[in-house]
């Protein structure tokens, strides 16, 4: 596995697993505030563009199902 993909798994561990998306501060009618929150716990600034976000993959966060999705 790469530096890359190490640093950010380690961030997730850290940062987001097991915890609940606090959506309290954003606007509550904004599709993207879980997505923003994800960002913001993996030290991104929140964004809506769809270029990498971090060490050149790009962040989703599946509504639907919950999932986190990282791509190249």
């Amino acid at each position: 596995m790469n530096h890359e993909k190490q640093k950010i798994i380690e961030l997730f561990y850290a940062n987001v697993k097991g915890k609940k998306s606090n959506t309290s501060k954003s606007n509550q009618r904004h599709d993207g505030k879980k997505g923003h929150w994800l960002e913001q716990q993996m030290g991104i600034v929140a964004n809506a563009n769809n270029s990498p976000d971090i060490y050149g993959y790009e962040m989703k966060n599946q509504t639907s199902s919950g999932k986190i999705t990282f791509g190249a």
